[in-house]
C-alpha cells in the first residue's frame, strides 16, 4: 500500500497506474486506496503549510540562517494567533486522516506519511511525521524500509518520464 501513496506524491501517472493496478491485484480495496491517497494529500498539505514558517520569517524581516531549521516548526503555532480557523482546520485534517478507525491503522498511515514526506523532500514534513511515527512506537527499521521505497519510486518516476522526453524529442 505505501507504493500507491508514494506514487501519488511523485505525481507520475505511469507510477500511479502501475501501483494501483498491482495493489488491486493483491487485494487492496478501494477504501484502502482512498485512505492512502488521503495520507498523501495530508502530507502535501502539511509540507506547504509548514513553509509558512519561512513566510513568517521573511515577512518580519528575519534573516534565515538555515532554510529548514527545525526551530522554524515552532513558528507554526504563531499562525494560530494570526488565523486560528485555518490553523485548526489544517491540523484537524491531518489528525482526521491519520486517525485509527478506517481501513488502515494509524501506525501504517504514519509509516506511509514518512515515506511521502521523503519523496517530497520537505524537511519540515520529514521531521513532523517522523516524530509522530516514533511517538507511536514505529521502529527505525520500518522507516528505513519506507525510505528505500520512497527512493525507488522517485527514481522510477524519473525513469518513467523519459518517455515524455523521447516523445517530445521525436515530435516534428
Amino acid at each position: 500500500m505505501p507504493l500507491v501513496s508514494l506514487a501519488h506524491i511523485t505525481g507520475c501517472p505511469y507510477c500511479i497506474e502501475l501501483h494501483v493496478s498491482r495493489a488491486k491485484e493483491a487485494g487492496v480495496t478501494l477504501e484502502e486506496h482512498a485512505e492512502t491517497s488521503a495520507v498523501a494529500a495530508a502530507v502535501q498539505s502539511f509540507a506547504a503549510f509548514a513553509l509558512s514558517a519561512n513566510t513568517l520569517q521573511a515577512y518580519y524581516g528575519k534573516a534565515l540562517t538555515d532554510l529548514y531549521s527545525v526551530s522554524n516548526l515552532e513558528l507554526l503555532d504563531s499562525i494560530s494567533s494570526i488565523n486560528e480557523r485555518i490553523y485548526d482546520a489544517q491540523f484537524d485534517f491531518i489528525h482526521s486522516v491519520l486517525a485509527d478507525g478506517g481501513h488502515i491503522s494509524e501506525k501504517d498511515k504514519l509509516i506511509i506519511a514518512v515515506g511521502c514526506a521523503q519523496v517530497l523532500g520537505n524537511a519540515y514534513a520529514i521531521e513532523y511525521f517522523t516524530r509522530r511515527a516514533a511517538a507511536a512506537g514505529i521502529q527505525i527499521e520500518q522507516l528505513a524500509e519506507v525510505g528505500l521505497l520512497a527512493a525507488a519510486l522517485k527514481a522510477g518516476s524519473a525513469i518513467a518520464h523519459q518517455l515524455n522526453t523521447i516523445f517530445a524529442f521525436e515530435r516534428e
